[in-house]
This record gives structure tokens, C-alpha cells and sequence, in this order.
């Protein structure tokens, strides 16, 4: 490994964005599959171990990207109306940013961790 990039880097950016995308469309498909079960009440949940995943696995950007892409599918395929970027109500407004910024937590949080692992084993 070269020891001047951090460790999350020294991965393939395929794998480390792809698994970002991969990650939150499978979440997407699992949260569609328990419509029938679920209603449309809570569409964040099953969103955030994606988020982790790619963070985990990819560092903080991967991860931010799994949270911005995972606001564009909530919003488009989970909050009324459906099929549209629109937020028409202030409550689902809020509710995004709330997910925006624990995404954006959870991914530094992630990177700080992979950072402090890197440096822990000298590389």
C-alpha cells in the first residue's frame, strides 16, 4: 500500500462509488418490496446501513454520495407525489435534512474511524 494516501483510497474508485450506488439501489428495492407491509410511513430507515457500507468501505466521500443519491431516490420513489423531485411539504423538507446531515455524520464519522486505523498500523 502506499502509505501517503489514506487506506480508503488505495481501493478501486469503482468499487469504493460502486458499491455506494449498489448499496442504496438494493435498499431502494428492499423499502419498495415492504410497501404492502410497511405503508409509505419511515422511508429513511433502511437507507442508513447503505450509507454506513459505502462510508465503511469507501471513506467520506463514498459515503456522501450514497447519502445525496439516497435523498434523490426517497424523495423521487417514497415521498409524495411520487416520480418527482418536488418537496411539497415542509415536514418531508425537514425530514430530509435530518437524514442529509446523520448521512453526513455517519460518513465522517466512518472516515475519521478508517483514518485512525491506517495510522494505528503504520501504513
Amino acid at each position: 500500500m502506499n502509505s501517503s494516501r489514506p487506506f480508503s483510497h488505495n481501493r478501486s474508485w469503482v468499487m469504493r462509488y460502486g458499491l455506494a450506488i449498489v448499496s442504496v439501489s438494493v435498499s431502494l428495492l428492499i423499502r419498495l418490496l415492504f410497501i404492502p407491509v410497511l405503508g409509505v410511513a419511515n422511508p429513511f430507515v433502511l437507507f442508513f446501513p447503505a450509507i454506513g457500507l459505502s462510508a465503511w468501505y469507501g471513506g467520506l466521500i463514498p459515503g456522501l454520495l450514497a447519502t445525496a443519491f439516497s435523498c434523490c431516490l426517497i424523495s423521487y420513489c417514497l415521498l409524495e407525489p411520487v416520480d418527482s423531485l418536488a418537496i411539497t411539504h415542509a415536514t418531508d423538507l425537514v425530514y430530509l435534512g435530518i437524514f442529509a446531515l446523520a448521512g453526513g455524520q455517519i460518513s465522517w464519522l466512518s472516515d475519521w474511524l478508517l483514518q485512525a486505523k491506517h495510522r494505528a498500523e503504520g501504513n
